[in-house]
């Protein structure tokens, strides 16, 4: 299953169907989130501390491993969520090392940079971050894509599937080029999405309802009529 998180600030829409919300905490009361599964939030438990404690909360952190452990360290029990950006392999050239024999040399594509992707926390690769995640304990990241926004052709399924075969954790990933029910119905097929994160003015323009369906299986043993009862 994959959960479905909306990213919005303005909490008097009607979202009904998330699974979660990504807000800022000074924005949202505690009572306006009651069943929601997943909160994440940005803020600290210090500036809002009607949210410290709280089950369903993740705080969002967003300047990179180094400053999650710190927190992580200060507000014990809490739980930090790091968020990265992720972008594809490009192509860098270097010098060549060897000539041809005539005098010259030339510029020729340095093979490792199609390695994997890299993540802005630090500019390292894709495979050095997951590991280090792991080896500070954290469970749980989130990635956002801004290749996959520029395309518009719905999540980085390429991304998802080699961060899943390095990191044994939940991934959360940004859905800010999906737009259409099939975007959801490949990344259910991909499987491994712990969450999707959509923006507010994705999910405006969607019928959440239609993507739960696609996102949450039915229950073993329940009539269609009784799967989109659970929907609603």
């Amino acid at each position: 299953m994959t959960h479905l998180i909306v990213e919005c600030d303005q909490q008097d829409s009607d979202w009904c169907g998330a699974d979660g919300l990504l807000t800022r905490a000074c924005d949202l009361e505690p009572e306006k989130a009651e069943g929601l599964q997943l909160v994440l939030l940005r803020g600290s438990p210090e500036s809002v501390p009607q949210w410290a404690g709280a089950a369903n909360v993740h705080w969002l952190v967003e300047q990179g491993l180094d400053a999650a452990a710190r927190l992580r360290d200060l507000y014990p029990g809490e739980r930090f969520l790091p968020a990265v950006t992720a972008t594809r392999p490009s192509t860098h050239f270097t010098m060549g090392q060897h000539y041809t024999g005539d005098g010259f040399s030339y510029y020729v594509p340095d093979m490792t940079t199609y390695r994997t992707y890299r993540i802005d926390d630090g500019d390292v690769y894709l495979s050095d971050w997951l590991e280090r995640v792991s080896s500070l304990g954290f469970d749980t990241v989130l990635f956002n894509t801004p290749d996959a926004k520029a395309d518009a052709k719905g999540f980085d399924l390429d991304l998802l599937e080699k961060a899943k075969r390095l990191f044994q954790g939940r991934i959360i990933l940004s859905g800010e080029g999906a737009g259409e029910p099939v975007h959801f119905e490949r990344l259910k097929e991909q499987g491994c999405c712990f969450a999707a994160l959509l923006p507010q003015a994705v999910a405006a323009r969607l019928n959440l309802q239609e993507i739960v369906k696609i996102l949450v299986p039915p229950a073993e043993g329940a009539s269609p009529q009784e799967s989109e009862g659970a929907a609603a």
